[in-house]
């Protein structure tokens, strides 16, 4: 299975597991939102260790 496979495979599986829940729309809507933020947190965590030396660089030149 491909990439592209699996974001659609993905895509679907919360397609039907959202329309499976028995709760308003906006409830739905506020799960997603509130699951595009967390994934979008982690993303910015993970690219956050790579962006540190950085700013540790930044931080020790302006203390001296």
């Amino acid at each position: 299975m491909n990439d592209n496979e699996k974001v659609a495979a993905l895509q679907e599986q919360l397609l039907q597991d959202v329309n499976a829940a028995a709760l308003p729309l906006a409830v739905k809507a506020m799960a997603l939102e509130n699951l595009l933020l967390r994934v979008r947190l982690a993303m910015d965590a993970a690219k956050a260790p790579a962006e540190e030396p950085a700013a540790a660089q930044e931080g020790a030149a302006h203390d001296a």
